[in-house]
């Protein structure tokens, strides 16, 4: 199975109907999984917004054994299941995994993305990451973005991979998740080529627990973003929107 580089690959698993009378959000992840850094979020959004998941590459080096061909067929499924789950519509930008670059290419296909969905907030890798496809998906989106007419959308960066590879990560959003937790999880394993003897799973639990114990008023389970620029002094913001459990850092 061969999927095209020359446009973007977008299949929709949500309703069109519904999805036209509703803002969208658009989360860009690197590779497929990386949607797991803000599952949570994506879980109580999916009934308000339009979530739309760009993938900038297809995971194709992420399965150790398999060819590139193989590995990115496998984590495009995995991803179709998971975005089922949340009634999301999926956006291949075609970068390679390991060889990722904020190419012309992605750049037309992102700005055309933005320009077509309008999103009111966009969930974005925090640059200052060691994984090279990181830093370049940001600078990717980035670039999508700041190209947006005024006034621009919200944004939020997300970790990735925990301190030992994002650096400088100082969150000021806070999301408690407890009361998703198990969907959260159930979720989380059908990146099965990921969660080898439950990896993912627990790797995401230690990061939970930490970024609860944060929360002002500490949580079970929370996850932790940094907004930069683009939050609405005037309006709710996106977190405000979905709970009344969105908590800003001490």
């Amino acid at each position: 199975m061969r999927f095209s580089r020359l446009a973007v690959a977008v299949i929709a698993v949500g309703l069109a109907a519904s999805a036209a009378a509703r803002e969208s959000i658009i989360i860009c992840q690197a590779h497929p999984d990386d949607l797991s850094a803000c599952l949570g979020f994506a879980l109580k959004a999916k009934d308000r917004f339009d979530l739309h998941i760009v993938s900038y590459t297809g995971g194709e080096g992420g399965i150790r054994g398999k060819s590139h061909e193989e590995a990115r067929n496998i984590r495009r499924e995995e991803d179709l299941a998971v975005a089922r789950e949340l009634g999301a519509t999926l956006h291949w930008i075609g970068e390679t995994d390991g060889a990722a670059f904020a190419t012309a290419e992605a750049d037309a296909k992102l700005r055309a993305l933005f320009a077509e969905l309008k999103p009111r907030a966009v969930f974005l890798h925090f640059p200052i990451d060691l994984h090279p496809d990181h830093t370049m998906s940001f600078a990717a989106m980035w670039r999508a973005w700041a190209f947006m007419p005024k006034p621009r959308c919200e944004v939020y960066f997300f970790e990735e991979g925990g301190i030992g590879q994002t650096h400088n990560f100082h969150p000021n959003q806070y999301l408690e998740t407890t009361d998703v937790w198990t969907d959260l999880v159930r979720i989380t394993r059908l990146w099965k080529s990921q969660n080898a003897n439950d990896s993912l799973v627990r790797t995401k639990t230690q990061e939970a627990l930490f970024r609860g114990s944060q929360m002002i008023t500490p949580k079970r389970y929370a996850e932790a973003y940094e907004t930069l620029i683009g939050v609405p002094a005037d309006k709710p913001t996106v977190f405000q929107e979905i709970t009344r459990d969105s908590r800003d850092a001490p």
